[in-house]
């Protein structure tokens, strides 16, 4: 006798509500669908050119002390700009600290042309308070971008990338170019910037990711 039979044999007898017999489970109630999921590739920063030049090594720290030491590595970023950046109208120096805001301004007049304007934006370190008011910098900020400047951060040296991160977000906006006075290694700028080409990078040496 089939268990539907007997089943309904007892409802009758009993009055009892139908018994729901749940089907069998098949392999398929067994399966785990497991997706695979792709794995995050790590950040690469494409820097198009790359110059390693040991002549702008000889910035020294703290810059405002050796000054005079350290023009002959600020001239030499300063032609390294000029002649790799030279159809630019608008160059923006982006720098932090007092070393940063030293060679930027050393760097303005090697810069500096009859058809070239050449804007400093500094971006304060924790707890500096700028003169301006923050909506004027603001508007600053935004006309900088408008138009298209090639925006350079400079500096002595990058370890960490902390001010190179304050300077990006102060921007606010893609950098071209990354000066310094000492190496710079490929890590910080996957880690740091939020763009995926750079223009170029000039520094005393250059770690690339295998390196």
């Amino acid at each position: 006798m089939s268990i539907s039979i007997i089943t309904t044999t007892l409802e009758k007898v009993l009055g009892v509500e139908p018994i729901k017999i749940k089907p069998a489970l098949s392999v398929e109630d067994f399966k785990i669908v497991i997706e695979d999921e792709e794995e995050e590739k790590p950040r690469h920063v494409e820097v198009k050119k790359i110059i390693e030049d040991p002549s702008i090594g000889g910035i020294q720290y703290p810059c405002g002390e050796y000054i005079q030491q350290s023009l002959p590595g600020i001239r030499r970023m300063g032609k390294i700009i000029r002649n790799y950046f030279n159809k630019e109208k608008e160059i923006v120096l982006l720098c932090s600290g007092s070393s940063g805001a030293i060679i930027s301004a050393l760097l303005v007049p090697i810069l500096s042309t009859n058809k070239r304007t050449v804007w400093i934006v500094h971006a304060p370190k924790e707890g500096e308070h700028p003169h301006r008011a923050s909506s004027e910098l603001y508007e600053r900020r935004i006309r900088l971008n408008r138009m298209k400047p090639a925006t350079i951060f400079v500096d002595d040296f990058i370890r960490s990338g902390s001010t190179l991160e304050r300077c990006i977000k102060t921007y606010d906006g893609p950098i071209n170019g990354i000066v310094v006075g000492e190496d710079v290694n490929q890590y910080i700028l996957n880690r740091v910037l939020k763009q995926d080409t750079l223009d170029l990078v000039a520094c005393v040496r250059f770690y690339r990711d295998d390196e």
